[in-house]
């Protein structure tokens, strides 16, 4: 089967033996090697980065190289002779089952079969069903296992496995061609099918591993990187029968050029929101009466584009999609939408954490704060200007491995013609639950970098607080007569908030109960625990901390920090004392809505000298999201006498370009806070208009 014909071009290796016998089967199945022809390898990341455009064909005839190369270098010991044919068929069609515009059509599918409640009726669910239960039940694996590759795939956990399961689909329909023309025998298509979907198999991961040598080198060459050539013979020199992995240094190599071009390139912000808002769409056309599999299994990049776009079929015919659903492709697909990102989690560190029986489409659906329904989840980024891209994390902390549930990431974005801010609050209100503290810090960041002036912010510690403030805090707490173990109990019977204890940042405050006494040491170390008592409490939804028990111990907080103020013999400053009371006394102020702080902000101008990149600062800004709408609150805290002299000018500043260039539709209220009555030592914070409002 392996004998070599003649010599092909390809413009990555650029002279490459053929493979005689794929000859053979291109020229029997030619339409559907046509059809990849005209598929881009790389998506829709061509709409983004224009040199990054190259045919799944390509990469299919560099795939079946690597795997070619591969078995001539392995011995029969390693790679006996009755699995090679098998091996090589499982490259030939590798890619015919992707779909036009491959992954984001193929997301958008997998999104569709999910959409409506369960038990609903959903004929793209069905359509998938009979395609990867009619393969899974081609193989030996036990029920259970086949059950858990089925939910990998319809629950987005494996959105990658979707294509394979389709060209193993195309196999079987295909099966007694492919077996004369291949020359194999029946037992050889269990071997084949388990080749593209069944990890555990050493098939699998030859197909996989040359697979990725093929496309990150052809993707590093098309995408303008830094090109890398790496030699079979020393990628698959360290293949044995005992050791059926490949050259160490050379794996290593692509790996870590995989993970540049995935986080430069294949996640890249403009990328993640065109591809997320695309699947919206294309969903929405799945899940329509006259859309037919026809337009996913035989149509082409272009074709497909203008079906989605102008509703024509292959032969010019009206195929009468929803034209509104069309009319938002075509601007999707010429540019008209623009989206940035407001904040993310879960990349690295601070996922968000839910129940074990969660999976992002009911998590979109939390978050958005839409009930299941067949399209409501579609339609809330064209409607409210704002767009959720879920995930499951890649990278999570060791200490989160063992954590009970559910993790995931997300990235929340802005339509950059909206002005509406509510929607993304109502975001913020239901995560902040599932987040540890340095997730609330990341929305706080995100929210402070969307109003800055200069588009970046920062501030003193990753929490979205202020260090000092943050310090003076603790400082009242130690100082308390109330006991923060007994609010942490108080506060842990809240059964609304009880995911807040997944989060392993905030299980550290179980501490105080002894409910952690068996946790490693590593858990006592590097800075969590500095003022971590004060960063948790600062960063607990503020609507918990308006309960009475919580709310109480606040009173007592401002008590004390008054009694700081007052004193002579401590290291904190008076200003911060009194602003660390004024958050305190902000945060109990319970308004008629979801309410977010954060203390401390910097507008920064990172291109200016070091001396000069602080641009203003601003104590305090409350963000208020009610039925009647969204409100802005920015507070400038200050005990000297000339507080308007001071700040009037940076509150005006602030709130004009807010209003001007950001939210004109939310509400901008400038306050300055000071003392009641310094003179006598009443340091009560009282509230004054600062006369700049909207």
């Amino acid at each position: 089967m392996r004998d070599k014909k003649e010599l092909r071009y390809d413009p990555l290796y650029r002279v490459i033996d053929d493979v005689d016998i794929f000859n053979s089967v291109e020229g029997r199945f030619r339409w559907a090697y046509e059809r990849i022809n005209n598929i881009d390898n790389l998506g829709v990341i061509p709409r983004i980065y224009e040199m990054a455009r190259y045919p799944k064909y390509e990469h299919t005839i560099g795939t079946l190289h690597q795997i070619n190369n591969l078995l001539e270098i392995a011995s029969e010991e390693v790679i006996p002779d009755e699995y090679t044919d098998p091996l090589l068929t499982s490259a030939m069609f590798l890619h015919v089952g992707h779909l036009p515009f491959t992954l984001t059509t193929e997301r958008a599918v997998l999104l569709a079969s999910n959409m409506g409640e369960a038990g609903d009726s959903n004929p793209v669910r069905d359509y998938l069903s009979d395609t990867i239960y009619q393969v899974l039940n081609i193989t030996s694996m036990d029920e259970e296992r086949k059950e858990a590759l089925a939910e990998s795939v319809f629950s987005m956990r494996n959105t990658d496995l979707l294509y394979r399961f389709l060209s193993a689909g195309f196999i079987l329909s295909n099966r007694r061609e492919i077996k004369n023309i291949a020359g194999l025998s029946e037992g050889d298509f269990e071997i084949i099918i388990e080749n593209l979907i069944d990890e555990t198999t050493d098939g699998h991961g030859y197909l996989s591993k040359a697979n990725k040598a093929d496309y990150v080198q052809r993707d590093a060459l098309y995408l303008g990187t830094a090109k890398i050539d790496v030699s079979p013979k020393h990628l698959y020199s360290g293949i044995s029968k005992y050791q059926p992995s490949f050259g160490i240094d050379e794996e290593t190599l692509i790996d870590i050029n995989f993970k540049y071009i995935r986080e430069r390139f294949y996640k890249s912000d403009e990328v993640v929101w065109f591809s997320r808002l695309l699947e919206k769409v294309i969903a929405s056309l799945a899940l329509s009466k006259n859309f037919e599999k026809e337009y996913l299994e035989e149509y082409n990049d272009r074709e497909f584009e203008r079906l989605i776009t102008e509703g024509r079929d292959k032969s010019n015919s009206a195929a009468n999609l929803p034209s509104n659903w069309c009319d938002r492709a075509d601007d999707i697909l010429s540019n008209n939408y623009r989206f940035e990102k407001v904040f993310q989690v879960g990349f690295g560190t601070s996922p968000i954490y839910c129940e074990s029986d969660t999976n992002v489409i009911s998590l979109e659906y939390d978050l958005v704060g839409k009930s299941a329904s067949l399209r409501g989840l579609l339609k809330y980024p064209f409607e409210e200007g704002f767009l959720l891209s879920l995930g499951y994390p890649l990278d999570i902390p060791d200490h989160d491995e063992d954590a009970e549930g559910e993790m995931f990431s997300a990235k929340v974005f802005k339509d950059q013609n909206s002005e509406r801010l509510s929607p993304l609050l109502r975001v913020a209100k239901n995560m902040i639950p599932r987040l540890g503290f340095s997730g609330v810090g990341k929305i706080r960041t995100g929210f402070a970098e969307l109003l800055s002036s200069t588009g970046h912010a920062r501030f003193d510690t990753k929490y979205g607080l202020s260090k000092e403030v943050t310090e003076a805090v603790s400082r009242a707490i130690k100082l308390s007569d109330s006991s923060l173990q007994s609010l942490l109990t108080d506060i842990k019977n809240l059964s609304s908030f009880s995911d807040l204890w997944r989060a392993f940042e905030n299980r550290i405050w179980l501490l105080l109960d002894g409910a952690l006494l068996q946790e490693p040491g590593s858990l006592l170390t590097g800075n969590l625990l500095q003022n971590g008592d004060a960063t948790g409490l600062l960063s607990l939804p503020t609507r918990l901390l308006q309960c009475s028990d919580p709310e109480e111990f606040l009173d007592d907080l401002r008590v004390e920090l008054k009694d700081i103020i007052s004193r002579d013999d401590t290291d904190i400053q008076d200003g911060v004392a009194f602003e660390s009371l004024c958050l305190l006394e902000r945060m109990s102020n319970e308004r008629d809505g979801f309410q977010l702080f954060m203390n401390g902000l910097y507008e920064v101008d990172p291109e200016a000298a070091r001396k000069k990149r602080n641009v203003r600062e601003h104590d305090i800004v409350e963000f208020v999201d009610s039925d009647e709408g969204s409100e802005i609150f920015i507070y400038a805290c200050t005990i000297s006498d000339n507080y308007q002299t001071k700040d009037r000018d940076s509150l005006r500043i602030f709130a004009e370009h807010i209003h001007d260039n950001v939210l004109s539709d939310t509400s901008i209220n400038t306050r300055h806070m000071i003392p009641d009555d310094k003179e006598n030592g009443n340091w009560e914070p009282k509230v004054i208009n600062a006369g700049t409002n909207f």
